[in-house]
C-alpha cells in the first residue's frame, strides 16, 4: 500500500500539498442521497484514486528528430499502447531547416456548435522541411488533449504539453512519503524489556486523578517468556518456542490502588500531521483478568506538543467483548492536528478494572507495532510507466524557435521566413539570397 493517499470508508487521508489537495490524483463525484432532510444535505462525495494510465491513453505525443536525422513520432493510443514510426529517409544537408508538421482531417466539421462533442477523426499527419512534403502518414487518429484528472497546482506547467524531441516529465523520480511498519515489542527478551518499556498510572487526567504521575508504578512484573507459545515449522516437522510480552499481577503497592496501568513504549514516537497513523498488538488473557469484575485492555496514544484525534480503535472488554485464552487483537487508528509539521507521541497498553486482576496469572503480548507514512520512498506504481519508459528521452540537437501555424508553409514562405531571420540575427550566418517578408514584428 502506498503512502501518498488512502481511501478508506469514502474518507480520504495521506499527505496533502500547500494548498491543502492530495497528492495522488482523487476524483470526486458527486451522486444524489437516496434520502435526504434537507436541499442542502441532498448530494454524497464519492472519492476514487485516478489509474495513471486515464491521465495518459490518447493525451501524449512526441515528435524527434534523432541523432542519425531521421524524423519519428510516438504517441499513446486510447489502450495504452505506444504507437511509434520513424521516417524512411533521413534528412542531411538542407542548410536552414525548418520542419513543420501539419494534420488535415479527412473530413471537417461544419456546425461549430458541435466541435466539444464530435467524435474523433482521422486524417494525414505531414511532415515538410523547408516546405516540401517529405513525409506523409494516412489514417492518422486526430488529438483532443485534454487535462489530466488532477488539482491544477499538481500539474507540472500547463494541463498538457506537446513535446519536440520525445522527452516528457520524470515520473521516474517521483518521491512520497510510504508506509513503513516500526517494531515496539516483537519476541524481544527480558533485557529489551526492561530498557524499553516502562510502568506507570493512565497519564491522561480523570475524574479519579485530574493531575496524573508519570512516576514508575509497582504491582506488575514484566518478563519475555519462550516457555508457553510455539511456532509449529512444517518443514522440519518441529515447534520453534516464540518469545511473548508476559505481563503479572504481583499485588497492590504503595504506590498503586492495584486498578490502572499504563504499559508505555518508553521513547517518544515522532509522527508526521497529515497522515495516519496505525498502532496494533496482539494480546492473549490466560485468566489474568477476574471474571467477576469490570476489566479493559486498550492501546493508549497521548502527547504532550499535540492533541490526538482518534479515528478508529477497539479494546479487549473481559468478560463482556473478547476471549480468554486466545488471541485478540487490539488496533488503533490515529492522527494529530493538521498542518503542523512533527511531533513527538507516546504509544502503551492502558490496562484497567474495577477490582485488581488476577496474582501471578499471565497477560501475554506480541506483534506490539506502529505503521504510518513518515519515510521518503520512491513510488513502485510508477515504475515503468508507459510515458516515463518511452518519453524520457531528450533531444538531440538544438531548435532556435517554435511556431505554430494553422497551415503548413510552402517553399516559398519558408524562404520568406528565413530572410528575415537572417537580417535580424546576422550572428546566425544564415545566407538567404532571395525571399521577402512574411512575419510582421
Amino acid at each position: 500500500m502506498e503512502g501518498e493517499t488512502i481511501i478508506k470508508n469514502n474518507e480520504v487521508t495521506g499527505v496533502t500539498s500547500s494548498l491543502d489537495n492530495y497528492l495522488d490524483n482523487i476524483k470526486e463525484t458527486s451522486t444524489i442521497k437516496k434520502a435526504f432532510g434537507s436541499y442542502e444535505n441532498n448530494k454524497t462525495i464519492i472519492y476514487s484514486e485516478v489509474p495513471q494510465l486515464d491521465n495518459i491513453q490518447n493525451n501524449v505525443i512526441a515528435f524527434e528528430l534523432t541523432e542519425d536525422k531521421y524524423l519519428t513520432y510516438k504517441y499513446i493510443d486510447d489502450n495504452g499502447i505506444i504507437i511509434e514510426d520513424k521516417s524512411i529517409n533521413t534528412i542531411n544537408n538542407t542548410g536552414f531547416t525548418l520542419i513543420a508538421i501539419s494534420f488535415t482531417p479527412n473530413e471537417k466539421i461544419i456546425n461549430s456548435d458541435i466541435l466539444e462533442c464530435a467524435g474523433r477523426r482521422t486524417g494525414k499527419l505531414t511532415f515538410y522541411i523547408n516546405g516540401r512534403s517529405v513525409w506523409v502518414i494516412k489514417e492518422f487518429p486526430e488529438f483532443y488533449f485534454r487535462s489530466l484528472i488532477n488539482d491544477k497546482e499538481k500539474q507540472i506547467g500547463v494541463p498538457y504539453s506537446i513535446s519536440w524531441g520525445g522527452g516528457s516529465f520524470g515520473l521516474k523520480h517521483s518521491w512520497h512519503y510510504d508506509y513503513q511498519k516500526y517494531i515496539i515489542y516483537s519476541g524481544e527478551n527480558t533485557t529489551y524489556i526492561e530498557n524499553n518499556l516502562f510502568v506507570q498510572n493512565n497519564p491522561l487526567p480523570t475524574e479519579c486523578d485530574s493531575n496524573p504521575s508519570e512516576n514508575y508504578l509497582g504491582g506488575l512484573s514484566l518478563s519475555g517468556n519462550s516457555s508457553v507459545f510455539n511456532l509449529y515449522d512444517i518443514c522440519n516437522d518441529i515447534d520453534i518456542p516464540i518469545t511473548v510480552l508476559d505481563i503479572k499481577y504481583t499485588g497492590q503497592t504503595e504506590t498503586s490502588t492495584g486498578n490502572t496501568f499504563f504499559i508505555k513504549f518508553n521513547h517518544p514516537i515522532s509522527v508526521l500531521s497529515n497522515r495516519n497513523y496505525n498502532v496494533e498488538l496482539s494480546l492473549f488473557d490466560n485468566d489474568f483478568f477476574k471474571i467477576n469484575a469490570i476489566n479493559k485492555a486498550s492501546i493508549l496514544i497521548y502527547s504532550d506538543e499535540t492533541d490526538i484525534n482518534i479515528i478508529d480503535d477497539n479494546e479487549y472488554s473481559y468478560p463482556y467483548s473478547g476471549n480468554s485464552n486466545i488471541w485478540n487483537i487490539l488496533k488503533s487508528e490515529f492522527r494529530i492536528s493538521d498542518n503542523i509539521g512533527k511531533k513527538n507521541v507516546y504509544v502503551g497498553l492502558l490496562l484497567e478494572t474495577n477490582k485488581n486482576f488476577n496474582s501471578n496469572n499471565s497477560l501475554f503480548i506480541k506483534d506490539f507495532t506502529y505503521t504510518g507514512a513518515d519515510i521518503l520512498a520512491q513510488d513502485s506504481r510508477k515504475d515503468n510507466l508507459t510515458i516515463e519508459q518511452n518519453f524520457n528521452s531528450g533531444f538531440i540537437g538544438g531548435i532556435q524557435k517554435l511556431r505554430i501555424y494553422n497551415n503548413a508553409l510552402t517553399s516559398q514562405e519558408i524562404l520568406h521566413n528565413a530572410i528575415i531571420e537572417a537580417n535580424n540575427n546576422l550572428n546566425l550566418n544564415i545566407e538567404v539570397n532571395r525571399g521577402g517578408r512574411l512575419i510582421y514584428r
